[in-house]
């Protein structure tokens, strides 16, 4: 299956995408599984083309860990190499070696070749057979991960007939696979592995018996482990192939794009967030349902992505208030619990929100216009500390309306001193601050922001 190539874009957000793409990893080292952060709370965005892309680039992440993890396994598993030794008889003038005399005597008188002692060494069966069958797995894996790349490509160039910025992980997604199909095709042609025989077992089968075993070399229970990660992928794989029929999938994933986008940004946000505490010396441990919990000492603090803070008991100044119609009878309690905030990252030490962030993947002054006025109603909502705005890059439009100008003039500030900190009434902060994975001083505004809300 050949993949489709799209037209190259010269967008200045094309590298910044590569460069969230390539640290995604990082969410491993505070998540066995960052899939969980992609649970939309939603049941029916769950369903949607984009969501399902999100969720693509995690595994194929993941499955490209699983082939560096089962490249070490097999460098194990070849210098403890386990064999059994077969000694068989075979006729034949060009054979070299020990003469089987009894064999030869009989076989000179039938006008046969001599018969000589044949030492053969097949690798120790089992383990070696689960281990060459997990390796095929992975082939099988990547064959299923790429028909989904390929089909998304192919879907969005018939329909769209244009090549986005947004596509530049796509591309990025497809080289991955490529690179660890080389690496386990290598590992497959490996001579030992080569040479040994599958037979019509199943990996689960394989997997079983190997479990049964009285003992068991130690690279086994690495193997045994990765191959309940390859199931989860497996699972996942099949989640997201039902779009590759998606009727109109085509314009469903363009208009998708800016989301895949963002939550790469949030994501890469999070992880931040999480590395700085972590410096710091506080203890990371994910909680559930998006929460993360940094211990150091006597200090408690929650990181909260993509929740809205009044579930952990922080109080929200819209959903405890009370709303009335203008004209007639009092309106539900309900309506307030809905369109009660919901920041995409919150910071809360001892039981307060300290720092509320709104990450904002766009260089568009009038999205950038309507963020800052949205973390200002954050911080009032929440009575939080610090609210912290982040975006990439500015636009260079100079032309903009009255309000937006004003916007434009703040960034442009916070771009040329690497961020800005306004103190506002009831000794609230907000920061404007250009975060991308590219700048060299971004450990430097982290904790600068973290003193800023007196977390460092």
């Amino acid at each position: 299956m050949r993949l489709v190539t799209i037209q190259k874009s010269r967008h200045p957000m094309l590298k910044i995408i590569k460069a969230l793409y390539k640290q995604l990893s990082d969410l491993y080292v505070f998540i066995d599984n960052p899939l969980e952060l992609l649970k939309p709370e939603v049941p029916a965005l769950a369903k949607e083309p984009a969501t399902k892309l999100v969720r693509m680039v995690f595994l194929i992440r993941e499955l490209q860990e699983v082939t560096n993890e089962l490249e070490s396994i097999l460098e194990e598993a070849l210098s403890t190499y386990l064999r059994e030794r077969y000694i068989t008889v075979e006729e034949g003038y060009e054979i070299k070696g020990m003469i089987n005399w009894l064999q030869t005597i009989k076989s000179l008188s039938e006008l046969k070749p001599p018969a000589y002692y044949i030492i053969t060494h097949v690798p120790y069966t089992i383990e070696y057979r689960l281990l060459k069958k997990t390796l095929i797995t992975i082939l099988m894996l990547n064959y299923r991960a790429r028909r989904i790349i390929d089909a998304l490509y192919g879907n969005v160039v018939k329909q769209i007939k244009v090549g986005r910025f947004y596509l530049a992980g796509y591309e990025l997604l497809a080289s991955t696979l490529r690179a660890i199909r080389r690496k386990t095709l290598r590992m497959l042609n490996e001579p030992i592995i080569k040479e040994i025989k599958l037979r019509k077992e199943s990996l689960e089968e394989l997997r079983y018996q190997v479990e049964s075993l009285p003992w068991r070399p130690e690279w086994c229970d690495r193997l045994l482990d990765t191959i309940k990660r390859l199931k989860r992928l497996l699972r996942g794989l099949r989640s997201i192939q039902s779009i590759i029929t998606h009727r109109g999938i085509g314009w469903k994933l363009y208009k998708g794009f800016p989301y895949y986008a963002f939550k790469l940004y949030e994501l890469w946000n999070v992880v931040l967030v999480l590395k700085t505490l972590k410096g710091l010396g506080y203890k990371i441990i994910y909680a559930n349902s998006n929460e993360f919990m940094a211990l150091r000492n006597n200090d408690r603090i929650i990181v909260l992505y993509n929740r809205k803070p009044r579930i952990n008991g922080i109080l929200s100044s819209v959903a405890s208030g009370k709303a009335k119609g203008i004209l007639r009878n009092e309106i539900n309690k309900e309506l307030l619990e809905i369109i009660a905030g919901r920041p995409d990252i919150t910071i809360i030490k001892n039981g307060k929100p300290v720092m509320i962030w709104e990450c904002k993947f766009t260089t568009s002054i009038k999205y950038l216009t309507e963020a800052r006025f949205k973390i200002l109603g954050y911080l009032r909502e929440y009575n939080a500390l610090v609210g912290v705005l982040v975006f990439p890059l500015v636009s260079k439009m100079r032309r903009f309306e009255e309000e937006e100008e004003e916007t434009a003039k703040l960034l442009r500030q916070a771009e040329r001193h690497g961020g800005v900190a306004i103190e506002l009434h009831r000794n609230t902060i907000l920061c404007v601050v250009p975060l991308n994975p590219l700048n060299k001083n971004v450990n430097e505004v982290m904790l600068k922001l973290f003193s800023i809300a007196h977390l460092a």
